[in-house]
């Protein structure tokens, strides 16, 4: 696992959350399929990017300091999600997000300081800095958390092969 904290450049990064926080979000009333439909704090908006190689949006021009970086050979999917908070913490599931058919990376850029948290399976716990990066191997199942001290928490998904 790598963790690059701040990997934007400060006026690079003040660009690219402005423009993060001027997306349309689309509202999934789920975060994740196994934990009750009822629980309030289960659910998200969402702005796709990518799915399965095609590009989702309008707004993928946003990426650019992360394709110099990672240089994928084809976005499996990346998608910004914003959670608002909650009077506690809660877990969602572990899960990974493109399955263990293949080998593919997975990376978690933090846009906001909040006390969620990404957690995986091996214990690790990663607090959510904002600028941070943090890529593994996507096969790794890992699971958010909410929060309760900001007004949303903010993370956006890639995984690549």
């Amino acid at each position: 696992m790598d963790i690059i904290d701040n990997f934007l450049d400060k006026d690079t990064f003040i660009k690219f959350a402005g423009g993060v926080m001027q997306l349309p979000w689309f509202y999934s009333p789920t975060k994740t399929k196994t934990i009750g439909h009822s629980e309030t704090w289960n659910q998200q908006m969402s702005h796709s990017f990518y799915y399965n190689g095609k590009a989702e949006s309008e707004h993928t021009h946003l990426l650019k300091p992360f394709n110099d970086f990672f240089m994928p050979n084809k976005y499996l999917r990346v998608k910004a999600n914003l959670t608002m908070p909650t009077s506690k913490i809660h877990a969602f599931d572990m899960h990974n997000d493109w399955g263990n058919d293949m080998p593919y990376k997975t990376a978690i850029f933090y846009l906001n300081n909040n006390d969620g948290k990404t957690v995986f399976e091996t214990n690790e716990e990663i607090e959510s800095i904002e600028n941070r990066l943090v890529i593994f191997d996507g096969r790794i199942t890992h699971a958010g958390t909410t929060h309760t001290n900001k007004k949303f928490r903010c993370v956006i998904n890639f995984n690549w092969a």
